[in-house]
């Protein structure tokens, strides 16, 4: 039997995952009783097992996350053509991302399948690390559009979509347009 093809697979947005692991969690609390209990996971459930372990400390003695994505938000860093200002002031910070990740094209994809709007994924339950992370970035209204394909190696922020700040850790960009031209 062969997996459907992907546009048959059904998407449950967020926070439906976590509604999901929570309920699992319950059912292995009361009819297993562990007395020490560890938890795992990749890829996606590698970010519902920090964000499980974060919700019921009290119950979970270790936790393991191999390949998580734990920062949704952070994407768009690698996209977004920054401007002279706003390469300032990450250089300021100390460093800047050199290349994208392999992946990047399909996770932009996938965040817009999982999370109904942009504000979705700036839950620190859906990126883990905003848990760690200064609170200083802006959500946009929409979600960002870019530019792919072969003539884009890295995705590219389209022209004169209103991006709402540059995307940096540290928070909005004084000197970056509302618009990118």
């Amino acid at each position: 039997m062969h997996p459907p093809p992907p546009s048959k697979l059904t998407y449950h947005q967020h926070p439906t995952p976590i509604h999901d692991t929570l309920a699992r969690l319950d059912w292995v609390l009361q009819n297993l009783q562990p007395k020490r209990l560890g938890i795992i996971g990749t890829h996606i459930g590698g970010s519902l097992a920090p964000m499980l372990a974060l919700t019921a400390a009290q119950s979970i003695n270790a936790v393991a996350a191999l390949e998580p994505i734990c920062d949704w938000t952070g994407l768009d860093e690698y996209c977004v053509r920054s401007t002279d200002d706003c390469n300032a002031v990450s250089k300021k910070r100390g460093k800047e991302r050199d290349s994208s990740p392999r992946d990047l094209v399909p996770l932009l994809k996938a965040r817009e399948r999982f999370f109904a709007t942009p504000e979705r994924y700036f839950d620190a339950f859906a990126s883990p690390i905003l848990f760690l992370r200064d609170p200083g970035m802006d959500v946009p209204r929409t979600f960002p559009e870019y530019l792919t394909g072969s003539g884009y190696p890295v995705p590219v922020l389209k022209p004169g979509v209103l991006r709402g700040g540059c995307w940096r850790a540290s928070g909005r960009c004084r000197g970056c347009p509302d618009t990118v031209s």
